[in-house]
């Protein structure tokens, strides 16, 4: 049974638990062989049309797309959810897809970008490369089927009728204003600062950090996390009944918002892309489900907007220059767009150049490396373990040098040198499992800033199948603060809840403030 709109315009779940909109049994299976025999098919034909040209492709890409296809046959829970398209399990299925599908598919047709390596791997590296994918999807199925199986209709969601503590939402404000005038002085200063990136470099401490610089850091996400807060407190109180133009215009300021805040972490696009993806996932859960047409156009906006980002940060131009025109805004685009969604899809060149340096090289990988890059971002305490992290060793094989640390480790390579395929498969088999978590807790989500916080999370798990462990460390010592915040307070106030067998959890059963 589908969800269905009440009188308030917020999407609830029927009673007895939302149910999950499946293909019939028979069907699904006989789809899934057709698409996996189609896709050896179409890479046949692929290899023979690259082949006569000169180019090169990888014998195990057809492998890993009948994979990504075999795994969804065999463990039915994992295959993509259509009741709600942004949800934790499709965000980790579509990382895969990437992983197996779309960038051997790429390399195939255009060729391996090089990126800023040295040089390019071997062809039986990118071949053992896309092998420990194919591992991890694997044991990424198996791990969230196991805890998936007695998860189905766990607990019924009630409409949301949250007003999240007035006080909570005014202490994330101030605290995130408070980080962006220690970092800034003022917001006008901001404003001039952004709009020349070659200014905020030049004020960008390079190797000592103040610790109002630390403070600030920390306190900022605060503010995105206030204006989330904010935007959910207004849908659950009056956008369900407000007009859709309302919600509109409310949705694009607290977006702008966001991107502002996010854009003073160094235009860094994962600080507001993430964010306004769970955003809308929150939205889409909650208030009123998107389209696929609204989901592409919102993914192509994001796509357009992380690509300006990219170069705008390098310092090439200011605003009032790329409005001018001119060569400044084809300086700002990106010179080789495919080549960059190699880098940012995490083609399997680059784990095949860790596996090959790392495998040949005199710094042999450890579980102490795994080590280091979990404690990598961590202030202080982390310091001791940065120069054996993963994220040294991966740019000091790049560069020949340890100065320099922009270069993504990819982690399932790294797992794989530090503790071998045990090792590989006992991470992704965790990752399924707390995926698993996530999406029964997305289900269940009586508040929208609950699925917001809960998609949040699910992201950045997710970065581990094309990211490094360094990064998701990162983000969850810094950006995932308000979202610790606003779970110790919930707790808190449970203990005030009148009624211990009421049907909604948390926050949801308190009284409104007023």
């Amino acid at each position: 049974m589908a969800h269905q709109v009440g009188s308030s315009g917020i999407i609830a779940a029927p009673a007895g638990g939302a149910a999950r909109p499946r293909l019939p049994g028979m069907w699904a299976p006989f789809l899934l062989t057709i698409a996996a025999v189609g896709a050896l098919c179409a890479y046949a034909l692929l290899l023979v049309a690259s082949s006569s040209r000169g180019a090169e492709m990888p014998v195990a890409a057809p492998f890993a797309a009948g994979a990504f296809a075999f795994f969804q046959l065999i463990f039915p829970a994992t295959r993509p959810r259509r009741d709600h398209v942004l949800s934790p399990l499709n965000w980790a299925v579509l990382a895969f897809f990437l992983q197996l599908v779309a960038m051997p598919l790429m390399i195939s047709c255009v060729g391996m970008s090089r990126g800023t390596l040295p040089y390019l791997p071997s062809a039986p590296a990118v071949e053992k490369s896309l092998l420990l994918s194919i591992l991890a999807f694997g044991a990424f199925s198996g791990g969230y089927a196991f805890l998936e199986r007695g998860g189905r209709g766990a607990g019924a969601r009630e409409s949301a009728r949250l007003r999240l503590p007035r006080l909570l939402v005014a202490a994330y404000v101030v605290m995130g204003v408070a980080g962006i005038l220690l970092r800034f002085g003022s917001f006008g200063a901001m404003f001039a600062t952004l709009g020349d990136p070659e200014k905020f470099w030049s004020g960008t401490p390079a190797t000592e950090t103040t610790l109002a610089d630390a403070a600030s850091t920390f306190l900022r996400p605060f503010l995105i996390g206030g204006i989330v807060m904010a935007w959910c407190a207004w849908i659950e109180q009056r956008g369900a009944r407000a007009s859709r133009l309302a919600r509109l215009l409310a949705s694009a300021l607290a977006a702008a918002a966001m991107i502002l805040v996010g854009a003073t972490y160094a235009f860094n696009r994962g600080s507001f892309v993430v964010p306004l993806v769970a955003l809308a996932a929150a939205y889409s859960f909650h208030v009123r489900r998107l389209s696929m047409g609204a989901l592409v156009s919102m993914a192509l906006l994001l796509l357009g907007l992380s690509a300006v980002f990219g170069q705008y940060r390098r310092g090439e131009a200011t605003p009032a220059e790329l409005l001018e025109g001119g060569g400044q805004r084809e300086n700002v685009l990106p010179k080789d767009p495919l080549g960059e969604v190699q880098v940012y899809g995490s083609a399997p060149q680059f784990a095949g150049f860790l596996l090959e340096a790392g495998e040949r090289g005199e710094r042999r990988f450890s579980p102490r490396v795994l080590l280091g890059s979990l404690m990598y971002p961590v202030p202080v305490l982390g310091k001791p373990f940065r120069e054996e992290s993963g994220p040294v060793i991966f740019n000091r094989l790049i560069y020949r040098e340890s100065d320099i640390v922009d270069q993504i480790i990819p982690f399932q390579a790294e797992v794989w040198l530090s503790l071998g395929p045990v090792g590989l498969l006992a991470a992704f088999l965790l990752l399924g499992a707390l995926l698993a978590r996530l999406q029964r807790a997305f289900d269940a989500a009586q508040t929208t800033f609950d699925s917001y916080a809960i998609q949040f999370t699910a992201i950045w798990a997710t970065f581990l199948i094309q990211g490094s462990l360094a990064v998701v460390s990162q983000v969850f010592v810094y950006f995932a603060l308000p979202i610790y915040g606003y779970m110790l307070v919930r707790r808190w106030l449970r203990r005030w809840e009148p009624d211990e067998e009421s049907p909604t959890v948390g926050l949801a059963s308190l009284p409104a403030s007023r």
